[in-house]
């Protein structure tokens, strides 16, 4: 937990308690945010302080420089490039420099992960699963997408290591729904 991508634990936490815990229901929302105080003002202080200090060490690159569209749409191809490096991690290099104008991929990437990310939430109420395991994917790389640009990498596979976990764990699930289908 040593990684800047652990500040976002208390939203993982609250994604695991909404599902499978099935926790966060009317009248138990406060307490169970609660639980998570020590967490949330904990990361919010080390985030604060992060980019506090990196904004004024110079590190973080200005929205003249990289304006806020050009974020998105870089977010939106690095999720799509973090899918495709836990599904099939071959060809991984140690830095995926920035390109100094995007291609088209990067725009159909977005678009793609835009679409995907719509589905889940429109695909909520029939398969919460679908979507927890989408934003237990999402939610530890939103330190590292761009937002905050901070050099010349436009990803890094080293990122994929945390939020390849929830998804991991629904293929798990669903291969062993399969089998006690069958059997």
């Amino acid at each position: 937990m040593a990684k800047p991508v652990s500040v976002v634990l208390p939203a993982m936490l609250l994604v695991a308690d909404w599902y499978p815990l099935g926790r966060l229901q009317r009248g138990r929302i406060l307490p169970v945010l609660a639980e998570k105080n020590t967490f949330l003002v904990l990361c919010a202080s080390l985030s604060i302080a992060t980019v506090y200090f990196a904004s004024g060490a110079t590190i973080l690159v200005s929205f003249q420089d990289f304006p806020l569209v050009k974020r998105v749409v870089l977010a939106g191809n690095s999720i799509f490039e973090y899918v495709s490096l836990s599904i099939y991690p071959v060809g991984i290099t140690h830095l995926y420099l920035l390109p100094r104008l995007f291609p088209v991929s990067y725009y159909l990437a977005m678009a793609v992960t835009i679409t995907i990310s719509c589905y889940c939430v429109y695909d909520c109420r029939k398969r919460p699963w679908l979507l927890a395991t989408w934003a237990a994917f999402i939610l530890p790389l939103l330190p590292v997408l761009g937002f905050l640009q901070n050099g010349a990498q436009a990803h890094a596979a080293r990122f994929t290591y945390l939020p390849a976990v929830a998804p991991s764990i629904a293929v798990a699930a669903i291969i062993a729904a399969l089998y006690r289908k069958s059997a």
